[in-house]
């Protein structure tokens, strides 16, 4: 499915993207916002949805539906749709096509991301705590990273990574040991493995 945002009436239809279906009914004042990014080039979406102009490739994730996380855009077409995006989550624009597939591979640590907070929990559980309660507890406190990463804003993580750490303390351990094993560079080039991919 793909929607179609017709900017004069500010309402958003649902069109139906199939072999057999009628196109007549677009017109080029209408938006389109293309999420099937991995199977519709800017140039065949260009093709199927003449005489629409405006095309804009975007990519929400599954935390859309909590209004929570990024939408990622290509090809924004300005204040009025950015606006419309903003409340499935935090709009964030990108200029080139490269970048737009960098962004989408960088978001593919979902994945890890659960399975390492799996991994935690399944410790704990070895650790003789019951699996209901290391799950609450992972849980919660991820939420509360999660928060502290977010009002980062566009600064990064190298000030915060440094902050929650004491010298000699037991996260700087936690740290080095996994920056000794590779992690964060296997993390990187699985990264980049996805671009390649692509």
């Amino acid at each position: 499915f793909l929607f179609a945002l017709n900017k004069s009436k500010n309402f958003v239809k649902l069109f139906h993207f199939g072999k057999n279906r009628s196109y007549s009914i677009l017109s080029p004042k209408q938006i389109i916002l293309n999420f099937v990014s991995a199977c519709l080039t800017e140039e065949k979406a260009k093709e199927v949805f003449s005489p629409v102009k405006r095309i804009v490739r975007i990519s929400p994730w599954p935390c859309s539906k909590n209004r929570l996380g990024p939408v990622l855009v290509l090809n924004s077409s300005g204040e009025d749709l950015e606006n419309f995006l903003s409340l499935f989550g935090d709009v964030v624009k990108v200029d080139t096509m490269d970048q737009f597939i960098s962004m989408q591979s960088g978001s593919c640590f979902m994945a890890p991301f659960y399975q390492a907070l799996e991994s935690i929990t399944t410790w704990l559980e070895s650790e003789n705590i019951e699996r209901e309660k290391a799950s609450l507890f992972v849980g919660s406190l991820v939420n509360a990273f999660a928060v502290d990463a977010k009002l980062q804003g566009g600064n990064g993580f190298a000030k915060i990574t440094e902050e929650s750490q004491t010298p000699g303390g037991m996260n700087a351990q936690a740290l080095e040991k996994l920056q000794s094993a590779g992690a964060f560079d296997a993390l990187q080039g699985a990264l980049t493995s996805l671009v390649e991919r692509v």
